[in-house]
């Protein structure tokens, strides 16, 4: 039941993904970009049916005019602005060829034991790649989180990284959340926050 749970949430986003842009395939508008996804009607549907309390589903998409050789997806985890951890890492290599495709993402947090699970599929050209983790259990009276997803399309080119998703966490109440992602980048901007996790998609030409 447990892999049932998992497992569902990507098999319904291969619908998002895959079967329902295949209905009215239209040209990419992003050029050399990456951003949120823009759902139709029967996609939104899709996804507000598999998106719960304890379960976050994004999905963005990414298009290039030039090749590229592959895409990485890191997570990264971090303690006061130090670097405390680095999961997830995963990449879909090989294309050598312009890039047209998406990214979902889903989060579901064990509010049990406090720690989260980050499903993460690459699809492109037919071909796709996934890779998941659990994060380390989130310390014990660190009450507050904050979370946002891209908001703002990034230029990709080689050795690109887009910031897809922020999630923050304190113990004293007080989170901002939104504003230009690509700042996470930056760990000194965060500095003052006692937990910050930061997913980044990475492209090589």
């Amino acid at each position: 039941m447990r892999k049932l749970r998992i497992l569902l949430p990507l098999i319904l986003l291969g619908l998002v993904m895959l079967y329902v842009p295949s209905c009215g395939r239209r040209e990419p508008e992003l050029h050399n970009q990456i951003s949120q996804m823009r759902l139709t009607d029967e996609q939104q549907k899709i996804v507000d049916l598999i998106s719960t309390i304890n379960q976050e589903v994004y999905l963005f998409e990414f298009n290039t005019t030039e090749p590229f050789t592959g895409i990485e997806i890191r997570l990264e985890a971090y303690e006061y602005g130090e670097l405390a951890e680095t999961q997830l890492g995963f990449a879909a290599l090989g294309f050598d060829y312009p890039l047209n495709g998406n990214i979902a993402v889903v989060i579901n947090e064990d509010r049990y034991n406090g720690t989260f699970r980050w499903a993460v599929t690459i699809s492109d050209g037919g071909g796709s790649a996934s890779g998941q983790v659990v994060t380390t259990p989130v310390a014990e009276g660190m009450r507050g989180r904050a979370f946002s997803a891209m908001n703002n399309a990034v230029t990709i080119s080689n050795g690109t990284e887009a910031v897809l998703f922020v999630s923050k966490f304190t113990n004293d109440g007080f989170l901002e959340a939104g504003g230009d992602l690509q700042n996470y980048l930056d760990s000194n901007n965060f500095a003052r926050y006692p937990l910050v996790q930061v997913l980044i998609a990475s492209f090589t030409q």
